[in-house]
């Protein structure tokens, strides 16, 4: 499971609401959900549309209908859940989730008056997706373990070699 957590710096402008648009790539994962983030600035959902075959998001989410001032602060938004697929390793790359337009869907925040605030987008992070399991930490490189030659544990390896990998 990859969780990618959106946040935003602060906005000189009262923010309500935030709308995004993603591609990811459908081949290495299956997106599963995306959830306002649990005491952020925008915990109103508006919309969430998720499309695994062509590997698009658009979702929406804005403040408290109650709320007279909107969002100043620097704050978490979302977060959009992912499943990696048993796929081909993907090591360090950037090209597994991109923001882009999705049909008439672009990112961008929303004031209070309902007027389109573009978002600076920052590039994401490189992302590290294998279906295999996590590395074994602190197994000894070699170790001299005597035993009985004529045993089923047969003789001894003087010099064995581990090898425990993730992939990456």
């Amino acid at each position: 499971t990859l969780v990618l957590r959106a946040s935003c710096t602060a906005s000189a402008t009262q923010l309500g609401g935030v709308q995004v648009a993603l591609h990811f790539d459908p081949t290495r994962l299956l997106a599963i959900g995306v959830e306002p983030v649990a005491g952020g600035p925008f915990p109103t959902e508006m919309g969430e549309a998720i499309d695994n075959t062509n590997g698009t998001i658009t979702y929406s989410t804005g403040i408290d209908l109650s709320a007279t001032t909107g969002m100043t602060a620097a704050s978490n938004l979302f977060d959009i859940t992912f499943v990696a697929l048993d796929a081909p390793t993907v090591c360090n790359s950037n090209s597994l989730v991109t923001f882009g337009n999705v049909g008439a869907h672009s990112t961008r925040f929303i004031d209070m008056s309902a007027n389109p605030v573009p978002a600076i987008i920052g590039a994401l992070p490189y992302l590290r997706v294998d279906s295999q399991g996590p590395a074994i930490s602190g197994v000894m490189s070699n170790a001299t373990v005597p035993t009985d030659a004529g045993s089923t544990y047969g003789g001894y390896v003087a010099q064995p070699t581990v090898t425990a990998t993730d992939d990456c």
